[in-house]
């Protein structure tokens, strides 16, 4: 079954301090993970270089009406779609959402992944851009949550 695959960029409208979770991005979390699995949508939310980058991966009509959602919430803003393509394939299939914060551990992975550069998913193709976020969330499991999909 073809999915859609949504990467994308927000800056926050809130305070975030480093190497902690703010209570809005715990919120963010758990809206996403309550509302996920009934959209039958999976996916990553990093934290890094004070801006959120997202992939959203399922049904069309579920991630583009998540991202309608995304769009509206006051909790983000300037959000910019860098890539939206149908994919064969998840790349997040065990992640309700997947969450990495900004940490130092986190920002050297960073760093690695971009080539000692700091960080521009505008800059980056969606590959690299997947690549980083799955080596965060390797590391960052504990923060994440997966899916529990019905059969």
């Amino acid at each position: 079954m073809d999915i859609v695959q949504t990467i994308y960029w927000s800056k926050p409208n809130f305070r975030l301090d480093t190497g902690s979770i703010s209570q809005e991005v715990r919120d963010i979390l758990n809206a996403a993970r309550r509302k996920n699995p009934v959209l039958d949508i999976t996916g990553a939310f990093v934290f890094t270089n004070n801006m959120f980058v997202q992939v959203l991966e399922g049904p069309e009509y579920n991630v583009m009406k998540t991202m309608g959602t995304i769009a509206r919430d006051e909790r983000h803003r300037d959000v910019q779609v860098l890539t939206s393509r149908e994919r064969q394939n998840r790349d997040f299939p065990d992640w309700a959402m997947a969450f990495a914060p900004d940490t130092e551990a986190n920002r050297r992975v960073v760093m690695e992944h971009c080539g000692g550069k700091a960080f521009d998913p505008r800059t980056l193709p969606p590959e690299k851009i997947i690549g980083l976020i799955k080596a965060l969330v390797g590391s960052n499991a504990a923060f994440s949550v997966k899916p529990d999909f019905a059969a």
